[in-house]
């Protein structure tokens, strides 16, 4: 029958595009292989980055995985970084699946075939350092791929501005638009107007699952407040008050709170005794914390879920002279959190591979452009091959002990990152 024939067809294509993968991964280790196929090379990156995190022992179990209405909707990508230097396997895992692709690395596509093209990362608070990682990400996949990328968003957290410039992106017809939203619910019109204009669409970072959007590429953020939760109780022990330093409560943050609250119930008795606004401000943190600390003298840790908080919460432990007895995470890895943790400020960090999200997100946007991925008027794919809806890439967790892996990784980027504030 023909749903038995479509069965077999996809069937044949994932086998194909694993194999395809392997092949790849292969040539990176040193090895040969004679298997030859055709496939876009998203699903190819996908296989290689999930292959490559089991061989670099990054695998790791929480209790919890996933929901189980996920369970059957989603591919992972990799885990936790321990101890390769991920820079460089991603860069020499790009270079392999572009050969395959094309006849030579050189031979790449810079400014003809695809430079019409124009793809765009809409994101908010701009200015902060979070969206270093992704602002390279877009550059480097630009130059692979010969189109033109775009990061903007507006510099505060201003909803109306941010449905404002997607109207804008819409109308313009770029190419395609990477949404990371402010609030999920606001976003959903402008992300159902793109798709109903034939703009190739996907969320990143903070999904908005209740929107017609193709797909998400991010962290399963519940996921993420299980690894707080773990590294709290690895700073603090079992026992003990801490306080929690956010966002408002978009939805993103309220899956790591809930994360977190899961894991504390199952393996400690630790009380979060508030869960506050930081604001992404320092200022507001180093506030919040100190008022907390004359509350709540016997304080033993902060868990600071967004990115700025942690550099707030450190002034305050100093000038409250609580250096030692308040253990302190921190969230993602801005080069000033890195520093804390190289001096023992922070504990550590539970950050996301922010540079992948950007850096596969166009290049799924490319593919749905440029290699003919066809949807069904839902939103889903109708090809297994073409994009995956749910790609979780893992969180890296960031220790003392690490820390130099992460540190110098924009050493070369800085004339493009200081120009470009």
């Amino acid at each position: 029958s023909i749903p038995v024939l479509r069965a077999v067809e996809d069937l044949s294509i994932a086998v194909n595009s694993i194999i395809k993968g392997a092949r790849v991964l292969s040539r990176y280790l040193g090895y040969q292989s004679a298997v030859r196929s055709n496939h876009s090379h998203s699903q190819e990156a996908a296989v290689v980055i999930g292959v490559g995190n089991v061989l670099e022992k990054n695998v790791r179990k929480p209790s919890k995985i996933l929901k189980s209405s996920e369970e059957k909707r989603f591919f992972q990508i990799g885990s936790t970084v321990n101890c390769v230097d991920k820079g460089k396997f991603r860069q020499n895992i790009q270079n392999i699946i572009w050969e395959e692709n094309h006849p030579t690395f050189d031979e790449r596509p810079r400014s003809n075939q695809f430079n019409n093209q124009e793809y765009v990362f809409l994101a908010f608070l701009t200015k902060i350092p979070f969206w270093n990682d992704i602002r390279v990400a877009l550059s480097d996949v630009a130059r692979e791929l010969g189109v033109k990328t775009i990061f903007t968003g507006p510099t505060k957290y201003d909803i109306k501005t941010q449905v404002e410039q997607a109207e804008e992106l819409i109308n313009r017809k770029v190419s395609g638009i990477i949404f990371c939203p402010i609030d999920n619910s606001a976003m959903v019109a402008p992300i159902n107007k793109a798709i109903s204009s034939d703009i190739p669409t996907l969320i990143a970072i903070s999904d908005a699952p209740q929107s017609k959007r193709y797909a998400f590429i991010g962290e399963n953020q519940y996921n993420q407040g299980l690894i707080y939760g773990e590294q709290i109780t690895k700073a603090i022990g079992r026992k003990g008050k801490i306080l929690v330093l956010g966002l408002p409560p978009y939805q993103c943050m309220m899956d790591r709170i809930a994360g977190l609250k899961d894991y504390l119930k199952s393996h400690a008795n630790i009380d979060i005794i508030g869960i506050e606004n930081a604001e992404s401000d320092p200022d507001k943190a180093t506030e919040i914390t100190l008022r907390t600390i004359k509350t709540n003298p016997d304080l033993r840790g902060i868990v600071c879920i967004e990115a700025s908080a942690a550099e707030g919460a450190v002034r305050a432990v100093e000038q409250a002279g609580k250096e030692g007895k308040i253990k302190i995470i921190g969230s993602d890895m801005d080069e000033a959190l890195l520093n804390l943790i190289e001096t023992g400020k922070v504990f550590s960090s539970v950050a996301q591979k922010t540079y992948l999200c950007a850096y596969y997100g166009v290049k799924f946007l490319f593919d749905m452009t440029n290699h003919n991925a066809r949807f069904l008027e839902d939103g889903k794919s109708t090809l297994w091959r073409s994009i995956p809806e749910i790609t979780y890439l893992g969180p890296i967790v960031i220790t003392k002990e690490k820390v130099g892996l992460f540190k110098n990784r924009f050493d070369s980027k800085r004339d493009f990152l200081n120009q470009n504030r």
